[in-house]
């Protein structure tokens, strides 16, 4: 028998008394004006119930400190919708905090083997969230932001999130169930699995074995870079990322440093001469580059020369295996200005 949570707060309320007690809350936890005592109190309004790893003699599976299915959707809305544009703290922070309060929620949905239409309202947030993250917090040091556990738990999410939409087929003639399953953000994760896992063969084959009435524009332009991409076709694969909509934009410039990596590879071989050069202009509108300096740092960094506001290709002198580290951009950066960061991450893309 499936076990169901009771609890209706972000936080339980035990949990909440004994955090308070053993000066355990975060600051965006504490009421206003308490964060100076020595006994700050709880915000039950701000309170958010953290990710516990299962210990000896624990029991994480009592209803009382399981939060029911609206409980959870309130905690996700309240993390993505308030905690997201707080300005209390610095943004690392900020996704210190909101990234273990969505263990917490993955791990309740988790005990609870919720409903697969719950699962899927619940998920699809939370993976918009590690994508944003990891665009957002990309030149930040190791210290502050590890990319490498925040494209796991993106990982985790996603291919669990996708397996909920394959195994919901099966209501497809349940008009019942078939009601309760919100479809209509399934080409965009669709998508994003294709570009989060670019130039991968297995995921350009789902992406060209799913429902046709899922392959839409966005999964078909998804499909167009990772492909040009896994060819070699640097030029097209650039060339279908600036009609990628925002957070896919975002996330595929996590694999631009080795896109362009390999397109000065290819260059050096076809342009290789002691005579011609070839304009940085040219090759920073080419690379989706946002400034010639930036173009000119990754030059220098694989040992390229530069004459006369012009690079002179010499084969071989890409000769180390290191990509330069992903950056912002400033394409995907004029998407971003004119996006809601809450409406965008709990709602979605438009395109």
């Amino acid at each position: 028998m499936a076990i169901r949570g009771t609890c209706t707060e972000m936080c339980p309320v035990e949990e909440m008394k004994f955090r308070e007690k053993e000066r355990m809350l975060h600051l965006l936890e504490m009421v206003p004006g308490t964060e100076s005592l020595s006994k700050p109190k709880a915000d039950k309004s701000r309170t958010v119930k953290i990710h516990t790893r299962s210990a000896a003699g624990s029991n994480m599976s009592l209803p009382k400190n399981l939060r029911t299915v609206e409980a959870l959707l309130q905690t996700v809305n309240y993390l993505l919708n308030d905690v997201i544009t707080s300005k209390i703290l610095p943004w690392h922070h900020i996704y210190d905090f909101i990234a273990d309060r969505l263990l917490a929620v993955r791990q309740d949905m988790l005990i609870q083997r919720l409903p697969i239409s719950h699962y899927i309202s619940l998920l699809e947030p939370i993976v918009r969230f590690y994508t944003y993250s990891a665009y957002r917090l990309c030149e930040y040091p190791i210290e502050q932001f590890d990319p490498v556990l925040n494209n796991n738990h993106l990982q985790e999410c996603l291919k669990r999130l996708l397996k909920l939409y394959d195994e919901s087929e099966y209501f497809s003639n349940d008009k019942a169930n078939a009601k309760e399953i919100d479809f209509s953000s399934r080409p965009f994760f669709e998508a994003l699995y294709i570009i989060f896992n670019l130039r991968d063969k297995n995921a350009i084959i789902r992406g060209l074995s799913i429902n046709k009435k899922w392959r839409t524009e966005v999964v078909r332009s998804s499909l167009g870079v990772s492909m040009a991409v896994l060819r070699g076709n640097w030029y097209r694969a650039c060339v279908f990322i600036k009609k990628l909509p925002t957070l896919l934009s975002a996330v595929v410039l996590l694999h631009l440093p080795l896109i362009r990596r390999e397109a000065l590879k290819r260059m050096e071989v076809a342009y290789n001469s002691k005579n011609l050069t070839y304009p940085l202009d040219a090759l920073q509108k080419q690379l989706l580059y946002s400034n010639k300096t930036d173009l000119i740092n990754d030059c220098t960094y694989y040992t390229m020369k530069i004459e006369n506001d012009a690079i002179r290709f010499i084969k071989g002198a890409i000769n180390h295996q290191d990509v330069a580290k992903p950056r912002q951009e400033e394409f995907v950066h004029k998407k971003l200005s004119r996006k809601n960061i809450s409406d965008l991450v709990l709602l979605g893309d438009i395109w």
